[in-house]
């Protein structure tokens, strides 16, 4: 699918830390399918993966040849009644 090492290069610095700023940096990556996993496992339910939330002006929306460079996911943690 990513046909030269610059491209792979590429994205792959689109995704590391780069530190430009005090909070501008990425401690793990996942792909969908771990992502959904761990989230279930964790008790939420209606993973579902979302475009973007347009709260932030960063790389969160960003296209690369028309695919999404993030995982962008919403989730929902149904509340226990208290007994």
């Amino acid at each position: 699918m990513w046909e030269t090492p610059t491209i792979s290069h590429a994205l792959r610095m689109a995704s590391l830390p780069r530190c430009m700023r005090r909070n501008d940096y990425h401690l793990v990556g996942l792909n969908e399918e771990f992502l959904v996993y761990f989230l279930t496992r964790a008790g939420f339910s209606t993973v579902r993966r979302v475009p973007g939330f347009g709260i932030f002006n960063d790389t969160s929306e960003l296209l690369f040849k028309g695919i999404p460079i993030s995982l962008n996911v919403l989730a929902v943690k149904p509340t226990t009644s208290a007994p």
